[in-house]
């Protein structure tokens, strides 16, 4: 699978590019501002199919998110964009180089002090077009000419070119510069050397990590990443290596990365260090706990143990309660679904939510942590989509009170803060703070 069909869009920037020597800026200028904003992401959704957009993890980062992102940028002398698609961050980073006497001289300078690289060859060539067309763009509003035609400004920007982002990083021993980073957001086997995982984790992970060591003692590495890396249990330890080797100063969650990708992302910067051994991740990642207490004081926390496709049907019938049988209901007595099962069940009362949480409100204004409280006196088998809360105590008032926390507008902000993954943890639960 290959993104040759985005070259269509490529060599209409080229063409673009090429006209702005012959034709008037006036007549060029808005579709070059549409080039240079959001229109290269635009591009690549209509002209390559979303299964080799998510084989080759190609999503582009849009102009709101790249404002953002150039606003935690610091001076350098340079920046290298390892995975630079079609050069979003590698604009941000123009934006912080000086201009030279004349286009000419602000390429040569470019092609210098930017390095970026991609898989694929169109991605590339529009990085380049579009670097072309920023360097266009501001001389142009200094009232300046364009004096050098579109093939040898391109020609100029050497750094940019078609390389692999693994293979780079490895042969790379320190960068003295800037890095910049919005990897793909697949999964991937860790690599053998990894320290902080195994089997299946995400690239993002992966490339962040072997990037963040590859930098000079002192320069800053800034990046775009799945919240998951940020919120989610799984990724302790790589929070650990980030901060091993990154002294952190800015952690934003930023929410969905565009309207048409489904992933919460937050930016991160800070500086390269000395490896130190980080026993614990620093309040950084996530805003700190205020409240005295939570309900991992007054509530045992965990997932229901049926993995209904897996196991077997053996075992005394049981109810059996899974997510979409909750609705929207604020209580339930014995489901009248059930099952063989010979594992660990649930007595009620109990409070039932479910692991599946989009953040913000679900439809219908429902809180993102929603709780049912399951009543009777039967022993309830419980999918393992649900999360299950019990009652130290086993009081049905307290379930009740916890009812309130959770379905409580202030609960959804803090989860919100805490965690935008798609699902939410037992770890997160057990924190979210107590209140009476």
């Amino acid at each position: 699978m290959t993104t040759d069909s985005y070259l269509g869009y490529s060599d209409r920037l080229l063409r673009l590019a090429g006209d702005l020597n012959t034709k008037p800026w006036h007549a060029s200028r808005g579709a070059v501002e549409s080039a240079l904003n959001g229109q290269a992401a635009e591009q690549l959704r209509a002209l390559v199919p979303r299964t080799v957009r998510r084989a080759q993890g190609a999503f582009f980062t849009g102009s709101h998110v790249r404002a953002q992102f150039e606003d935690l940028l610091e001076d350098s002398s340079a920046f290298w964009d390892p995975a630079c698609g079609a050069g979003d961050l590698l604009l941000a980073a123009a934006g912080k180089q000086r201009l030279g006497a004349s286009m000419r001289d602000t390429l040569h300078i470019w092609g210098k002090s930017l390095r970026g690289g991609d898989l694929q060859s169109s991605f590339v060539q529009t990085a380049k077009i579009r670097l072309f067309l920023l360097a266009a763009t501001r001389h142009k509003e200094r009232g300046e000419s364009i004096d050098i035609d579109v093939a040898s400004g391109l020609e100029l920007l050497k750094g940019i070119r078609v390389a692999d982002a693994y293979g780079e990083l490895e042969r790379t021993r320190s960068y003295d510069g800037t890095l910049v980073l919005n990897p793909p957001f697949g999964s991937m086997q860790a690599p053998a050397d990894c320290g902080w995982a195994s089997g299946s984790v995400s690239q993002a992970a992966v490339i962040s990590s072997i990037s963040a060591s590859k930098i000079c003692l002192g320069q800053q590495f800034v990046a775009i990443l799945p919240d998951v890396l940020r919120s989610g249990s799984r990724y302790a330890r790589w929070r650990s290596s980030i901060e091993s080797v990154i002294d952190l100063k800015t952690i934003v969650p930023y929410g969905q990365f565009d309207d048409h990708t489904d992933v919460d992302v937050f930016l991160l910067a800070g500086r390269r260090r000395r490896r130190r051994t980080v026993p614990d991740p620093s309040a950084l990642w996530w805003p700190q706990q205020t409240s005295s207490s939570t309900i991992e004081d007054i509530f045992k926390v965990s997932v229901g143990t049926v993995v209904d496709n897996r196991d077997p049907h053996s075992g005394p019938e049981l109810p059996f309660l899974i997510a979409r049988d909750l609705g929207d209901l604020g209580s339930i007595e014995t489901p009248v679904r059930s099952r063989n099962f010979a594992g660990r069940t649930y007595k009620p009362p109990f409070v039932a939510v479910r692991r599946t949480s989009r953040p913000g409100l679900r439809s219908g204004g429902n809180a993102r942590a929603a709780g049912t409280l399951v009543t009777g006196t039967q022993e309830i088998a419980v999918d393992n989509h649900i999360i299950v809360i019990e009652s130290r105590s086993g009081s049905i008032a307290e379930c009740n009170q916890l009812i309130n926390i959770l379905n409580s507008p202030k609960t959804s902000d803090w989860l919100d803060n805490r965690i935008r993954c798609r699902h939410l943890t037992v770890g997160v639960v057990r924190s979210i703070p107590w209140s009476q």
